[in-house]
């Protein structure tokens, strides 16, 4: 598609014990050429989501163990 590079990164903060906050960047360089699709990238708010989940349910494990 053009890309050089192609990075998603996710930083999870801790907010208390519990919440968090969640953040996704996306970095790319592509080719003068593929510029007029680089509008086609889109967040992952998918990947948010499971992120999301895992912590819930880790935290729900994590109290039934106790």
């Amino acid at each position: 598609m053009g890309f050089t590079l192609y990075e998603n990164i996710f930083s999870v903060i801790k907010k208390d014990e519990n919440s968090c906050i969640i953040t996704q960047r996306t970095v790319f360089d592509v080719t003068e050429e593929f510029e007029s699709i680089a509008s086609l990238i889109s967040s992952s708010w998918a990947m948010a989501r499971a992120i999301s989940n895992y912590v819930i349910q880790n935290r729900a494990n994590k109290d039934d163990n106790n």
